[in-house]
């Protein structure tokens, strides 16, 4: 492990100018689980009434009642061996007894547990509709002359001769048992849908307007399986509760016409907003997540989606989403002292120069990221055809997201706030559909098969190194670094799909 310059302004800028130590480490697993699950359900709709309830037959309602009940028996066998060796300089971390290799960490345990869950839910729905004869409506749009290419105001007046506004709603609840616990949860939710009269223009005529305005709220449990119960040491808490969280969530989805295309484009929202309490933090070790098993935090999330697809490119739809993300927990126990020295620098046992202590403080880190908290995430994905030749498609796909939490590889939550680098990958790939428009003529292919397509793409077109997570990697000083754990380079992939 060396130090690297890092002052741009050196001639030696990205050369080694010193090493820290050297190393190894070794993980070590041969794990075994063994998972029957069993399960018998029963789901059931009954339909109250559906019809007109006036003489004009202008108001329509429709009743529906769903059940439905799940037992479900698990049986799981586990058996644990893992152990970590942190060896540097040559010889093993902590260095105890002279005769004895101390390993890091030791886990080792035979493990079997047999639970029950019982589940059930009812529903009720109803959806009512209004109508409106002779309905005049009114649109106005700017357009373009095909010949002066100027722009100008057209307006149209029409009557629909009869215009429906509906509305949907949803009420019900869900209810179970868990025998590994002994909890009983009762979770109530209701949703609700308008759908307006709302008209567009296309062409010279005026069309319908698909939109819709959706409101969600209720309580959702989530009740333990068996990863969440298994601590880090790994022992089983059976006393794990349920997660429970209250979400609200506003959506909004509307059809509308742009760049003269014959289909509609389609624009979707979300605004949600969800609070949890007995929640089981966890962290993300390499690919492999952690429980901590217990249900000592509460926590929050909010955030808002954007979505808008269509005809980007005419002919062949492509899509653009945006998605805002806070997400926090506040862990119950998760107090700490500091101590100071006399210049009120910060001790670090064990390095710091000045190790007397004169002052302390107790700290409370209150709210800190969860594991899933991104702030920004952009997908697009982008389709064309070329021209005179539609059987070959283009497609271009980008993805980013900020960076996710990680910390030290110890079981203080607390700690994990420090963040992974932005995510960055572009994806590019072309097809060829040997079928397209050519399943009228008889020949070899279309008597043979259904779908042919012959694809070639680029996976992390750019090459970025993008990290997964960090390994951490102690020297011979006890300092421990991180190293990053990338996902792969630039990939191709040669595929031919055929379907008989």
């Amino acid at each position: 492990m060396n130090e690297l310059e890092t002052d741009p302004s050196q001639e030696n800028f990205g050369d080694s100018v010193g090493v820290l130590g050297i190393g190894t480490f070794l993980n070590h697993a041969r794990n075994r689980l063994r998972a029957n699950i069993y399960s018998v359900y029963h789901t059931g709709k009954k339909e109250i009434f559906k019809g007109f309830v006036d003489d004009d037959r202008m108001k329509h309602r429709t009743k529906e009642f769903h059940w439905g009940a799940n037992f479900q028996h698990n049986d799981f066998f586990d058996i644990l061996s893992e152990w970590e060796m942190i060896d540097s300089a040559g010889y093993s971390i902590p260095q105890g007894s002279p005769s004895q290799v101390e390993l890091l960490e030791t886990i080792k345990g035979k493990l079997n547990l047999k639970s029950e869950m019982i589940t059930g839910h009812v529903q009720y729905n109803q959806i009512w509709s209004k109508g409106k004869k002779d309905f005049v409506v009114t649109q106005s749009r700017k357009v373009k002359n095909k010949i002066t290419k100027t722009k100008y105001l057209r307006t149209i007046t029409d009557t629909i001769e009869n215009s429906t506004s509906r509305w949907a709603m949803a009420v019900g609840t869900r209810a179970g048992y868990t025998s590994v616990n002994g909890e009983f949860y009762f979770t109530p939710r209701a949703s609700i849908m308008y759908h307006p009269r709302a008209y567009m223009m296309k062409d010279s005529s005026l069309v319908r307007r698909d939109m819709t305005i959706r409101f969600s709220t209720g309580l959702y449990y989530q009740p333990p399986f068996y990863r969440d119960l298994r601590r880090f040491d790994g022992s089983l808490n059976t006393e794990v509760l349920a997660q429970k969280s209250y979400h609200a969530v506003l959506g909004y989805d509307m059809f509308f016409n742009m760049w003269g295309r014959s289909n509609p484009f389609k624009f979707t929202t979300e605004l949600y907003y969800k609070y949890l309490w007995d929640v089981n933090t966890f962290e993300v070790e390499n690919v492999r997540t952690r429980y901590f098993a217990n249900n000592d935090a509460v926590a929050y999330a909010y955030g808002v989606d954007f979505m808008m697809h269509g005809e980007f490119i005419e002919g062949i739809e492509s899509y653009f989403k945006v998605g805002l993300l806070s997400t926090k927990e506040d862990l119950k126990y998760d107090k700490y002292t500091e101590y100071y020295n006399a210049d009120g620098e910060t001790i670090v046992f064990g390095f710091s120069e000045d190790q007397v202590v004169v002052d302390s403080a107790v700290i409370e880190p209150g709210y800190i990221p969860r594991p899933t908290d991104q702030l920004l995430n952009i997908g697009v994905l982008i389709q064309d055809q070329m021209p005179g030749l539609e059987a070959l498609t283009v497609q271009m796909g980008l993805q980013f997201g900020t960076g996710l939490p990680f910390g030290p590889p110890d079981a203080d939550r607390y700690k994990d706030t420090l963040r992974l680098k932005e995510y960055f990958r572009v994806d590019i790939g072309t097809s060829y559909d040997f079928l397209y428009k050519k399943k009228a003529k008889q020949n070899f292919i279309s008597r043979n098969f259904t779908q042919a397509i012959l694809s070639l793409e680029v996976f992390n077109l750019l090459g970025i190194n993008n990290v997964l997570s960090k390994q951490w990697v102690q020297g011979i000083n006890g300092t421990q670094y991180s190293i990053p754990n990338y996902l792969t380079q630039r990939r191709i992939n040669l595929k031919l799909i055929v379907r008989f």
